[in-house]
């Protein structure tokens, strides 16, 4: 299986199936751009394991795909219904009740890259109203502080 291939499979587990998604996942996996601090594979799971509970319909959707090598970079959006309860990893977020509320982020550019055929690092960038914060904001919660 080429890159291109490992990481759209990838990111389709994500949503289908966490524990098939672990498979397609480096020891050493590592997500950075999305939290103040990078995202190790045990937290990047619960943390998805969580989103697939709470919009169970949710999907990625990749545009302007293209590999370098064992690098893969593309444009990655989301949409999805909220209609489970959200567990926010931000402290002083309460878990979100369904709002039944059609989520559509905006694509994030992320860099994808490989180790021995499995996704080793991710680097976003979410764009303004884009990533966790622009999911939040689309379900009308507040933020501490």
């Amino acid at each position: 299986m080429n890159a291109e291939q490992t990481v759209r499979e990838f990111m389709a587990a994500v949503t289908a199936d966490i524990a098939a998604a672990a498979d397609y996942m480096d020891d050493d996996f590592s997500v950075t751009g999305m939290a103040p601090a990078p995202i190790d594979k045990q937290a990047f799971l619960a943390l998805h394991g969580d989103f697939n509970r709470a919009m169970p319909d949710r999907r990625f959707i990749l545009s302007e795909v293209r590999s370098q090598g064992k690098t893969v970079i593309a444009l990655v959006g989301m949409r999805g219904i909220h209609s489970g309860v959200l567990n926010v990893p931000i402290p002083g977020v309460d878990p979100v009740e369904p709002t039944h509320i059609q989520v559509d982020l905006p694509p994030s550019p992320m860099t994808f890259t490989l180790h021995e055929g499995k996704v080793a690092a991710i680097d976003a960038a979410p764009p303004p109203g884009g990533g966790l914060f622009g999911l939040l904001d689309q379900l009308g919660v507040k933020m501490p502080g």
